[in-house]
């Protein structure tokens, strides 16, 4: 299964969007593909505030956000689960409080 482009563009803008959020002030986010093992990767990776293993457990779960009321809906993590799995594809989250987080986005390389 192929991702779509508007799919694709869907997930790099929720990840890097809740990175930026991540931010206090000044931060970095970095993004990168590499193909591995007939996978293509995608890592978005940010040296924000982080997470603990209880959010983290939570992050793909609708509705569950770490924003303050108003400035969140919690579902761009749930949706970007969805489009990574309805691809073929799998995430892989590391994360540790204070250190910020790796997002590591895993997709069947297309057949030429």
């Amino acid at each position: 299964v192929l991702i779509k482009r508007g799919e694709m563009q869907q997930i790099i803008i929720n990840l890097v969007g809740n990175a930026a959020h991540a931010m206090e002030r000044h931060g970095r986010i970095d993004i990168g593909t590499f193909d591995q093992d007939q996978r293509t990767l995608l890592v978005i990776c940010d040296n924000g505030k982080g997470m603990d293993e209880v959010t983290l457990k939570r992050i793909f779960e609708p509705f569950f956000t770490t924003k303050p009321v108003g400035k969140g809906t919690g579902l761009g993590l749930s949706i970007v689960y969805s489009l990574v799995e309805k691809a073929g594809g799998s995430i892989d989250v590391q994360s540790k409080p204070g250190e910020g987080s790796t997002f590591t986005l895993s997709f069947p390389t297309a057949a030429e």
